[in-house]
């Protein structure tokens, strides 16, 4: 892996531990996770620090005669209870995700001392770590650039406290979903090897049957190749089995920020519809509330968000789509049963 990679990796590990997500620390050569009271003592300082964004919801205008207000406004909600929620989450879940990372990288460590992993495997999953760490903060600095005019305008607040309120709700949901990114993306990277896996047993199975049929081989060397494949094919099922039991407890620990993000784009997406249908109509009203300059660079910054959000959920639905992968192999590519060997049709 680059330098740069594991620079963005541990940037945004700091990210996380700056902003409070996290109160526990991680070492980065072995894995080790631990506790630190200096980390936990901050942690929760920065906790409390961050319901005092509950401020901010006592200047947002529901009574504004245009939907997109009001809907932008309850965007706004969310994104407010999604911050509180995470501070929330990060005591009482604390224990179970330092667990969940320690069982990873355990897992992760026996399954590539088993079987290494290719070269194609390793830039793929390099390179969507980059690609996301990429548009992710790409996605994180417009979006602050396009709140910040209609936060001046919708919240009769200084101007510090608009940018510290924009600071806080652009950064922390967008380090949570990458940290939730960066997990699944090890799951993901780890069962597409055990596809690879299977790949190779599918293709000596196919071998084995060849050259049975043209008896080049003698019964008692495909018993023992039959075995060979069982026992591998069995270790591959447990720990896709395990990997899978991974994935649902990282979910689990992420699903109230997945809702939370989820709503906020529906929100989001009415928003734009209605803003556009607006523009149409009656654009005169719609050059009144933002200024030229926010509606000329609105497209691009929505791009970006949108592509933001593109690669994330790519990556995530990654984790059902190497199962569906590995069915329409053993579907696709018959394996060799041999009435001589019945394990490997067991397995």
């Amino acid at each position: 892996m680059r330098r740069s990679t594991l620079w963005m990796i541990k940037a945004n590990y700091h990210a996380s531990l700056l902003v409070g997500i996290i109160s526990f620390c991680r070492n980065q050569n072995t894995g080790e996770i631990y506790t630190s009271p200096i980390v936990t003592a901050y942690s929760a300082l920065v906790s409390i620090g961050l319901f005092a964004i509950v401020y901010v919801l006592f200047f947002i205008d529901f009574s504004s005669p245009y939907l997109y207000v009001k809907i932008n406004g309850l965007i706004f909600v969310v994104r407010v209870m999604s911050i509180l929620l995470t501070a929330v989450c990060n005591w009482t879940k604390r224990r179970e995700l330092m667990v969940l990372i320690s069982d990873l990288s355990a897992t992760r460590h026996t399954i590539l001392q088993r079987w290494p992993m290719s070269e194609k495997l390793k830039r793929k999953f390099e390179n969507t770590l980059r690609r996301k760490f990429y548009w992710s903060y790409l996605a994180m600095i417009t979006l602050f650039l396009g709140l910040f005019e209609y936060l001046k305008m919708q919240f009769d607040m200084p101007i510090v406290f608009v940018i510290m309120a924009l600071a806080v709700m652009t950064t922390v949901l967008n380090v949570v979903m990458m940290n939730y990114f960066i997990l699944m993306s090890h799951l993901n990277i780890l069962l597409m090897l055990i596809n690879e896996e299977l790949v190779k047993i599918l293709n000596v199975s196919y071998i084995l049957r060849y050259l049975q049929n043209l008896q080049l081989i003698r019964p008692r060397f495909l018993r023992e190749q039959c075995g060979l494949m069982a026992n591998d094919l069995h270790d591959l099922a447990m720990t896709q089995h395990r990997l899978h039991l991974l994935g649902n407890r990282i979910n689990c620990i992420y699903e109230i920020h997945g809702a939370c993000i989820i709503l906020m784009e529906y929100l989001n997406n009415v928003s734009m519809f209605h803003i556009v249908y607006t523009s149409w109509h009656n654009s005169q009203q719609i050059l009144e509330q933002f200024s030229i300059w926010s509606m000329i660079l609105a497209p691009i910054f929505l791009l970006i968000h949108y592509i933001d959000l593109y690669f994330f959920m790519w990556g995530i639905m990654d984790f059902q789509k190497s199962f569906t992968t590995t069915g329409e192999l053993l579907k696709e590519r018959e394996l060799a049963m041999p009435p001589l060997d019945g394990r490997l049709e067991e397995s």
